[in-house]
């Protein structure tokens, strides 16, 4: 059987991808690969090779999108409609708010549509209120090893902007001084998934930090870095968040490094966990149906 063409986003794939993160974010990446060793990657993106093997049994390999069979995990509908057309949808969103005629340009550029991540970007797209929901990054339980519930610590995961300016950087280095565990985004997904189930708590800016915090079963927070310039688009942590009936709420990353704020974060996220666990559990099952058609 052939490979399955996935597209997600790789800027050292792809030319046209590559040169807005030269443009814009070059000495971000150069501080992350000196960290990790990895050039310009996201461990949310390049989760959806793993989950849709999971989830097809079948061999997946990078596409442009001009030849993409599918398009799964990420905020990424609208950069790959301006690339590629007619690739199937599973679980992928928009990053902000369209008017009708964007949408609907958008959505005439689309292949069939499995699933998208939330009722933001169904709606967007004119799509029935059956439309299956959920991103793809609820599967990561698939890929969680046991863990041994020692010398757990907080775990903070931040968007790769946070590396963007001094104030985040500083922020940073006060997190990592007062004890907390930092992830960079640049981690291959299956060591992320292991670092979260390591955790006692997840504090994340990143998108998929929050998603594969609250299927793996570990009290997470939603938190933001805007003073420092870092800012991701509240639309779609929305519509995550509409596909598990909840609403965003975030708290500062300064607000952590105060004793009581954070045991009230902690507490508010513990209590949630089991209810989140199951409703990221029960997108998951839906996503794994729907993709029996691929």
């Amino acid at each position: 059987m052939k490979p399955i063409k996935l597209f997600w986003w790789a800027p050292t794939r792809h030319a046209r991808l590559a040169w807005p993160e030269i443009k814009t974010n070059p000495g971000v990446w150069v501080r992350l690969a000196a960290r990790t060793g990895r050039v310009a990657t996201n461990f949310g993106d390049e989760l959806s090779k793993h989950v849709v093997e999971a989830a097809t049994r079948r061999r997946v390999v990078w596409s442009a999108p001009g030849s993409a069979d599918l398009v799964g995990v990420g905020s990424v509908l609208g950069l790959y409609a301006s690339l590629g057309s007619g690739a199937a949808i599973w679980g992928s969103g928009i990053r902000e708010h369209l008017d009708p005629l964007e949408s609907k340009r958008l959505h005439d550029r689309l292949g069939p549509v499995l699933a998208v991540r939330g009722q933001l970007t169904r709606n967007a797209l004119g799509l029935s209120d059956s439309q299956v929901l959920g991103d793809p990054g609820v599967l990561a339980p698939l890929f969680a090893r046991p863990s041994p519930k020692v010398d757990r610590r907080p775990l903070v995961i931040p968007h790769f902007r946070a590396w963007a300016s001094v104030g985040g950087r500083d922020t940073l280095a006060s997190l990592r001084a007062a004890g907390f565990d930092i992830a960079e985004p640049t981690l291959h997904p299956k060591s992320m998934i292991n670092r979260i189930t390591d955790s006692s708590l997840v504090l994340t800016s990143s998108l998929h930090g929050l998603i594969l915090g609250h299927s793996l079963g570990r009290p997470t927070q939603l938190v933001s870095w805007d003073s420092h310039g870092q800012s991701e688009p509240d639309f779609k942590y929305a519509d995550y968040f509409s596909s598990i009936g909840e609403v965003s709420s975030k708290i500062p990353i300064s607000a952590v490094l105060s004793e009581p704020s954070l045991r009230a974060a902690w507490d508010r996220a513990d209590a949630k966990t089991p209810e989140l666990a199951a409703k990221t559990s029960k997108l998951a099952e839906d996503l794994m149906r729907v993709a029996e058609t691929l």
